[in-house]
């Protein structure tokens, strides 16, 4: 029985505090939900963590950058993307060295160890992807990412409008 009121409300819509902002609670729990998804596949597919995962493709991408630049690329704070970096060293996936004009900078590239690792997970990273955008029709997709826009535009006001107090 509890499973078919999961089903029918895997967000626990009707449970959410009074207190709390629905729109908050929401991507919360949704949230949740997409790291759970994201967590087994990747569990499936070397056992890599999130953070490391999306260090790879970024760098994947990119081929060398340094932690500010993989910290900004993938919206994460500079010491977790520290922490996915360093795990990715000792895994042998990244290799590091000094930046030749800036002696402060480190810069990050995959190794032929890393780049095959990406290469063997990243199909199954496409095909999570794609089922999971498949679940929205491109007009729901296109409304889903025009209220998060609303919605992170109206927070970013928000806050603009609390330092200015």
């Amino acid at each position: 029985m509890l499973d078919k009121v999961h089903d029918a409300d895997p967000l626990f819509l009707d449970s959410i505090p009074d207190s709390s902002s629905q729109a908050h609670i929401v991507t919360i729990r949704l949230k949740r939900l997409m790291d759970a998804e994201i967590v087994r596949t990747l569990d499936a597919n070397g056992g890599l963590k999130v953070a490391e995962w999306r260090v790879l493709f970024v760098l994947d991408r990119d081929d060398e950058l340094s932690q500010k630049e993989v910290s900004e690329e993938i919206f994460m704070e500079q010491a977790q993307a520290s922490r996915a970096l360093r795990a990715l060293q000792d895994k042998g996936l990244v290799h590091t060295e000094r930046d030749t004009v800036d002696l402060r900078r480190w810069n990050f590239r995959l190794t032929p160890a890393g780049d095959k690792l990406f290469a063997s997970v990243n199909p199954a990273m496409q095909a999570r992807r794609r089922r999971i955008d498949g679940i929205l029709s491109t007009e729901e997709m296109e409304a889903f990412k025009a209220l998060a826009t609303k919605l992170a535009k109206g927070l970013r006001q928000l806050n603009a409008d609390d330092v200015g107090k």
